[in-house]
């Protein structure tokens, strides 16, 4: 471990994991892409809602964005033997929320709108 992370973890003041290769520069430039990939498409659904004319924040708009659930349906082959088929069922309480959503998600498989519109 670094020596600055060994001085934390003696302190307590942070948990670090006891194994040098947890805590890998790899894993943490992932960590660091994965952060940035988010912040990006947070900021592409906030410009994509200002073209819609939204005023709401950032954070707003993903507490909108939140309420929608999305679920795998397993359904039997048909058969003794064989795997299940699956379909995606959207749900969306907010008729709004729902205008929003078909705005923003291009009208193709996984999405199966629930309420029959598409």
């Amino acid at each position: 471990m670094d020596t600055a992370l060994r001085r934390c973890h003696r302190s307590g003041g942070a948990r670090v994991a006891q194994q040098p290769n947890q805590l890998s520069f790899q894993k943490i430039q992932v960590h660091a892409f994965i952060c940035l990939l988010g912040l990006l498409l947070a900021r592409v659904i906030e410009r994509e809602a200002r073209k819609l004319e939204r005023r709401e924040g950032l954070s707003a708009l993903l507490d909108i964005l939140a309420d929608i659930r999305l679920a795998m349906v397993l359904e039997p082959s048909g058969k003794k033997v064989g795997r299940p088929r699956a379909s995606w069922q959207l749900e969306i309480a907010d008729k709004e929320t729902a205008e929003f959503f078909k705005a923003l998600v291009p009208d193709k498989q996984p999405f199966v709108y629930t309420d029959g519109s598409r």
